[in-house]
C-alpha cells in the first residue's frame, strides 16, 4: 500500500495535469473576441507565447504523426498563425498515467472553429495523446499529438471514410 504522502502527491499531480490541459484550451481560445473575431496580432502574439510556455523547452506538437513544431520559438510561430477567426477547444475523458516526474495522457478532443479564409464553421474532433514532464515542480507538455477523426463543416457528413462505422 502506498503511503498517504505518495497517494496525496499522485492526486496533486493528476490535478495539476488536468489544470494544465484546461489552461491550454482557455489560452488558445483567448485569441478570439466574444463576437468571433481574431484579436489584433500583438495580442495574439502575447497569447501564443503563453501557449508555447506551457511546453518544456524542447516540447513538441505533432499532428497525425508529423512534427509541426519543436521548441518554444517554433511553437510560438505555429500558435500565432492559426487559420481560425474563432475556436472553442474541449477535452474529455482523460486517461492519465503517472510515472514519477513524467506522465502520459489520452484525451477525446472536440473543437468548434470558424475558418478565417472562408468564414465556414467547422467541427474538428479526434484524440490527443500527451506526454508531460514535471520541471521545477510544474507540469508541462513534453509532446502533444492530435489524431483527428474528422474535420468537417456543419451540416456535412461526419466522415469521408467509406464503409460502416460502429
Amino acid at each position: 500500500m502506498d503511503s498517504t504522502e505518495a497517494r496525496l502527491q499522485r492526486l496533486e499531480d493528476l490535478a495539476a495535469i488536468h489544470d494544465l490541459k484546461a489552461r491550454a484550451g482557455k489560452i488558445a481560445d483567448s485569441k478570439y473576441t466574444p463576437d468571433h473575431h481574431k484579436k489584433p496580432q500583438a495580442e495574439v502574439d502575447e497569447i501564443a507565447w503563453q501557449q508555447a510556455r506551457l511546453f518544456a523547452p524542447d516540447g513538441e506538437v505533432m499532428v497525425a504523426g508529423v512534427a509541426k513544431a519543436r521548441g518554444h520559438q517554433a511553437l510560438f510561430e505555429g500558435f500565432r498563425h492559426r487559420p481560425w477567426r474563432f475556436a472553442l477547444h474541449m477535452y474529455y475523458c482523460p486517461n492519465i498515467i503517472l510515472a514519477g516526474d513524467t506522465a502520459s495522457g489520452h484525451w477525446v478532443f472536440w473543437c468548434l472553429a470558424t475558418d478565417e479564409a472562408t468564414n465556414a464553421p467547422l467541427h474538428i474532433a479526434g484524440y490527443i495523446q500527451d506526454d508531460y514532464v514535471k520541471l521545477n515542480g510544474a507540469w508541462l507538455f513534453q509532446r502533444t499529438e492530435l489524431s483527428a477523426r474528422f474535420n468537417t463543416g456543419f451540416g456535412d457528413a461526419w466522415t469521408n471514410a467509406s464503409g460502416a462505422i460502429l
